[in-house]
C-alpha cells in the first residue's frame, strides 16, 4: 500500500476541493498530515506531500492528546 495520498484523494477524503487542500498545505493548516514544498523559493510552484495514515487518523478523530502536540 502506498503511504502517500494525492491531492485529489485527500480532497475526496476530507470532502473539500483540491484547491482547498493545496492552499491549506501551503498555509500550514494541514501540517498534521502533509506539507507543501516550495520548489522555486518564491511561492510560485509547490510539490505536495500527504501521508495517508495521518490523514485518515485526522479525519476519523483518532488522535490522542499526546500525538496532537507532536510533529508527524
Amino acid at each position: 500500500m502506498n503511504t502517500q495520498a494525492s491531492v485529489k484523494e485527500a480532497a475526496g477524503i476530507l470532502g473539500i476541493s483540491e484547491q482547498a487542500v493545496r492552499i491549506g498545505l501551503q498555509r500550514g493548516k494541514f501540517d498534521i498530515f502533509g506539507r507543501a514544498i516550495d520548489m522555486t523559493g518564491k511561492g510560485k510552484r509547490f510539490k505536495y506531500v500527504i501521508f495517508r495514515a495521518p490523514l485518515l487518523k485526522f479525519v476519523n478523530g483518532d488522535w490522542t492528546v499526546q500525538e496532537i502536540g507532536k510533529e508527524v
